[in-house]
């Protein structure tokens, strides 16, 4: 039992010698897996700490594992084309120190330690693979590598992949199979730049502080998501694929800059896909210099405001291809800047809600199949609507666009019969001559109406409503639509006019000389039989306008374009007398034409009655 008790003893001091080696080259030129390389002539193995001396300089010809590298000043290895891994259990183990030079070549370092470079990195286009499963740090002189990976996916506070203090530079792919750690709570300069033709790769997010490319690289974003807790600066080109920026910002970091800014040298041809807003606090800044292009961001698909506050300061300009949506406490301060609604999808309808968050200009230039409000919009400036329609109506929802600038000459600067608003425009007014710019909401067909406002006196009114909505068209001479005219308060003076397609807006029958612009109450079961005053009768043949003057009296609101119903007593005299035939309805204001027959010829009297000569038997009269 002794004997066998110190043959065990034995066992274990070898073991504990074994980890613990260290294993120094000679101030030779050689091979890794040559003997002559190393003091003693015995080839590192995996439990060896590896030192390589001043003097030396060592090729990696094998794929080789150790517990950890450190190269002396004067000291140089070359991974070639092989692999090295360091592969220590934490503490000191997997560690890289490099005071001398490390040449990449094209080979791997694999490490479970800290990256400390005091000497030189020659990256070529090697990669640098952090393995390891907790905190690993990048120290002392900011490094660059061609390609950066992390598989170590301990995600505990602290742990994980460290980036430098103050700057990781790539100039190849950045893979994040694991994380890593943006190291910003501490070091709030530090800064990921990309510096190459550079790709992120991996299954993880990235979570950077400040990103920078550099003028004359390359970064595709690929599919990634980036959450970014500091500035955006690009000199060089960013392919967006299908990434997505999220900004954000943590409220325990003292050192995250609270304002953001993002900056893009070349906007037009270097746009995001997804742009996200998710600040707990303080403002993004979208930024630029003398060029009038910069600080404009172009976002090809989403862009949304959930928290924080988005502010296009200056004039610049946010272009969106898809949605814009502000949800949350998000908040979007659109100073003196312009959104553009520029999507080119024909199948789906862009989003616009900016909920309770108001715009300064608008421009809607979509080439698809147009844009629906998500929440009622408040334009305060300018509306711009230079191509494709804007939907109001939004399934059972029903949205407004206020247009709050009532200047004439600055607040409405383009529209077109195949750019309007289908659905509901508010305009705040004062005396003068407005177009709103409308057509039919929820119809198959798309129809442009636009109404025209003369108004001589707005007598307390702020802003006028209208809306144009589709109706069924059955069994009547009415248009296939009505308009909702509502003022905010007060009783507007002057004259409205409507526009008007026969082909498309009237049943089978209707005669441009009968229409009339009627007034009535609103759908469901709508009854209008009120005619308007005309002032300019309907003209234009197939598309044409008629013109009335505008109520004493609004409420009720509804509007329609048709024929007027006359309902006439049917008196019964005896032979030989004559009797008085009176139009008792419609109502309001209107002329009624007496004819002999039901079509042709011409009219024998003008006005509410009629006074018939003696009659010797029965006969009909037909009013229009």
């Amino acid at each position: 039992m002794k004997i066998l008790s110190a043959i065990l003893v034995g066992l274990m001091f070898i073991s504990i010698h074994l980890t613990a080696a260290t294993v120094t080259s000679n101030a030779v030129t050689g091979n890794w897996n040559s003997a002559s390389t190393w003091v003693g002539g015995v080839v590192p193995s995996s439990s060896d700490s590896v030192v390589i001396v001043n003097g030396a300089t060592i090729t990696l010809n094998v794929n080789a594992t150790v517990y950890k590298l450190k190269i002396n000043t004067g000291g140089t290895l070359s991974l070639s084309s092989f692999t090295l891994t360091l592969n220590g259990n934490g503490g000191l183990g997997g560690n890289l120190e490099i005071y001398g030079t490390l040449n990449g070549n094209s080979g791997i370092i694999q490490l479970t330690g800290d990256f400390t470079l005091s000497g030189t990195f020659n990256y070529a286009t090697s990669t640098v693979v952090f393995n390891g499963n907790d905190a690993q740090r990048m120290l002392g002189n900011a490094p660059t590598f061609y390609h950066l990976r992390s598989t170590n996916t301990n995600n505990t506070v602290g742990k994980g992949v460290s980036l430098h203090q103050t700057n990781t530079t790539i100039k190849g792919n950045f893979i994040a199979d694991g994380v890593f750690s943006r190291n910003s709570q501490s070091f709030p300069n530090a800064t990921v730049t990309f510096d190459g033709v550079d790709t992120l790769k991996g299954s993880y997010s990235f979570y950077l502080n400040h990103v920078v490319i550099n003028s004359g690289a390359s970064l595709n974003g690929g599919y990634k998501t980036v959450y970014l807790y500091g500035n955006w600066t690009s000199n060089g080109s960013f392919i967006c694929g299908n990434s997505s920026i999220v900004v954000k910002y943590d409220t325990y970091s003292s050192c995250q800059p609270n304002n953001q800014t993002i900056y893009v040298a070349n906007p037009a041809t270097n746009p995001f896909w997804n742009v996200t807003c998710d600040k707990t606090s303080g403002k993004v800044l979208p930024i630029g210099g003398t060029d009038n292009t910069l600080g404009h961001i172009y976002v090809l698909n989403n862009f949304s405001v959930n928290n924080g506050t988005w502010e296009v300061n200056d004039t610049r300009q946010l272009y969106v291809g898809k949605d814009f949506t502000c949800s949350g406490t998000g908040t979007f301060t659109a100073g003196p800047g312009r959104v553009i609604m520029n999507g080119s999808n024909t199948t789906t309808l862009q989003l616009l809600s900016p909920g309770n968050n108001s715009l300064y200009k608008l421009t809607i230039n979509n080439s698809g199949a147009g844009v629906k409000l998500g929440s009622n919009t408040t334009v305060t400036y300018e509306l711009n609507l230079t191509n494709g329609i804007l939907y109001t109506r939004n399934g059972l929802n029903a949205y407004e666009l206020y247009l709050s600038n009532n200047d004439i000459s600055t607040s409405l600067t383009a529209y077109s019969s195949t750019s309007y608003v289908a659905g509901t425009l508010k305009r705040a007014v004062t005396n003068a001559t407005y177009i709103f710019p409308v057509g039919v909401s929820n119809s198959i067909l798309k129809k442009y109406r636009p109404i025209t406002l003369n108004l001589t006196n707005t007598s307390g009114t702020t802003w006028i409503l209208i809306n144009e909505d589709s109706i069924s068209n059955v069994g009547t001479y009415y248009a296939s639509f009505w308009i909702k005219i509502q003022p905010d308060a007060g009783n507007p003076v002057g004259t409205v006019q409507f526009n008007y397609n026969l082909s498309q807006d009237f049943a089978s029958g209707m005669q441009e000389c009968m229409i009339s612009a009627l007034r009535g109450t609103l759908p469901p079961n709508p009854s209008w039989n009120y005619v308007l005053t005309t002032t300019t009768p309907a003209s234009g043949a197939n598309n044409g306008t008629i013109s009335a003057t505008l109520p004493a009296v609004f409420s009720p609101y509804a509007y329609i374009l048709g024929e007027p119903t006359p309902q006439a007593t049917n008196p019964t005299i005896c032979d030989g007398n004559t009797a008085t035939i009176n139009i008792t309805s419609p109502t309001g204001y209107g002329n009624f034409y007496w004819y002999a027959a039901s079509t042709g010829g011409s009219s024998f009297n003008t006005g509410s009655s009629y006074t018939t000569p003696a009659l010797t038997d029965t006969t009909t009269y037909y009013v229009a």
